[in-house]
């Protein structure tokens, strides 16, 4: 076995860099400014601060829908766009500044989702060119390139799928597939992150939603809000080493589609969203990961917003 960075495979978990941190970013949004990238710490409350811009296409138009990742210290976001792009991008989560081209994903995408072990980032899914896909890219976050190929989600997604991972086993919830017409077509999947392959059924969310958002710690992952037909401020988790359905967790403050989650590994924050009374939301809101409840009021973004990508770091 190599050392960090050196290799998909790795004899410990301890030895994986870190994928949470003290510092949560959330990159893009669907209002103007659109390449804002701001950040909060994590452990205390408040308002969040300007970290820089996000990397824009030329004559690109929108830069919402991105997905972010993390590990080792660097922020990813995968695509975005509205129509879609194939970028991928970074920022140094430690230092604040203008993110930088990382490399291309396979084909045009947003709305995906993406999680990370730490080494590897990985995303699945998305609205690509004219049409949901299926695909599961990776790439090594510690090197700049192109994504490759990972394998196939259970059907095409294009609704805004949340990732989230345990630092072995990554799950993407959401829809799962079909018209969105019964409760078959909405779920949770998995994937082992250091091997390559196809996607396997893990169980059901307790309310069938899509446009969710999630955060994790070392065993759990929580999702919360999305459009079940309305907007809904149902918060679930589930345990990421085991797989089931998964349980009420509390309530999120607002009724809401469209969020983006960063952890620290103890507190989780959910940021922005669509909510029901048609006017993007500038709410932040937070939990603890380890306890159920109901979320607690944290602050207030820069300015009101939805689908943006959520990472943190140190």
């Amino acid at each position: 076995m190599s050392g960090p960075f050196g290799s998909s495979q790795w004899m410990y978990l301890s030895e994986l860099p870190p994928r949470l941190g003290a510092r949560g970013v959330f990159a893009q949004n669907s209002a103007a400014p659109q390449e804002r990238i701001q950040y909060i710490t994590i452990a205390s409350t408040g308002n969040s601060t300007d970290f820089g811009d996000a990397v824009m296409k030329s004559g690109q138009a929108e830069s919402q829908g991105g997905n972010g990742c993390a590990g080792g210290g660097r922020g990813i976001v995968f695509g975005g766009g509205y129509p879609s792009h194939n970028i991928i991008q970074y920022v140094t989560i430690a230092s604040p500044g203008n993110a930088t081209d990382f490399g291309d994903t396979i084909q045009n995408n947003y709305n995906g989702g993406a999680l990370s072990n730490g080494a590897r980032g990985v995303h699945g899914g998305g609205d690509g060119v004219d049409e949901s896909v299926n695909i599961i890219e990776y790439i090594t976050i510690a090197s700049t390139g192109n994504s490759t190929d990972f394998g196939d989600l259970l059907n095409a997604v294009g609704s805004g799928l949340a990732g989230f991972c345990d630092g072995s086993r990554g799950c993407f919830a959401g829809r799962v597939g079909g018209d969105g017409s019964s409760s078959s077509d909405y779920g949770i999947q998995y994937i082992t992150v250091a091997t390559t392959g196809n996607a396997t059924d893990f169980g059901d969310l307790t309310v069938y939603r899509y446009s969710v958002a999630a955060v994790e710690n070392d065993t759990r992952g929580v999702i919360s809000s999305g459009r079940s037909g309305g907007y809904v401020n149902t918060m679930d988790y589930v345990t990421i080493a085991s797989t089931g359905n998964a349980t009420d967790f509390g309530d999120s403050t607002i009724a809401v589609k469209g969020r983006a989650g960063a952890s620290n590994g103890t507190r989780g924050v959910f940021a922005g969203g669509y909510p029901v009374s048609g006017n993007n939301s500038n709410v932040m809101d937070y939990i603890t990961i380890a306890n159920t409840g109901n979320a607690s009021d944290f602050g207030d973004l820069l300015e009101v917003g939805a689908n943006m990508a959520g990472f943190s770091g140190d």
